[in-house]
């Protein structure tokens, strides 16, 4: 396999699995309540639906490092293929968690309260992944 072959299925891989993690755990993360199990569901066959047909051509559209161990004993891929793999899909699954994970409406302290939006804005604390610890009162 020539090497700009290879460049374009491990690209195939990282963008699948961003796209997976953006748009089908983004909808179970963000509109869970909005769209149930159903929409979730839904969400997650539509977008491996639309995956496989763009990416599966292209690198198989495994977007997921279980798949590409079972391809990797089944001989279907070489043991460098699935290593590129599995990188190209962990470092496509983190790019694409950040966004579902610090929205702003799931971060502690981002909504305004029963005060003004003013005072609100200028509290506001920036996005983090991991909540912060309540404050004492003084």
């Amino acid at each position: 396999m020539d090497t700009r072959l290879e460049t374009t299925t491990v690209i195939s891989e990282f963008a699948g699995t961003l796209l997976l993690v953006f748009f089908a755990v983004g909808s179970a993360v963000l509109a869970a309540d909005y769209i149930g199990t159903v929409g979730i569901a839904l969400t997650f066959g539509f977008t491996l639906l639309a995956l496989a047909y763009a990416l599966g051509p292209i690198s198989g559209c495994h977007v997921n490092p279980a798949v590409t161990l079972a391809m990797l004993v089944a001989g279907r891929i070489s043991p460098r293929t699935a290593i590129e793999y599995w990188i190209a899909q962990l470092l496509g699954a983190s790019r694409g968690r950040p966004s579902c994970s610090c929205w702003p409406s799931r971060c502690r302290g981002s909504r305004p309260a029963a005060s003004s939006a003013a005072t609100a804005t200028a509290t506001a604390r920036p996005c983090t992944s991991t909540p912060a610890a309540p404050s004492s009162p003084r």
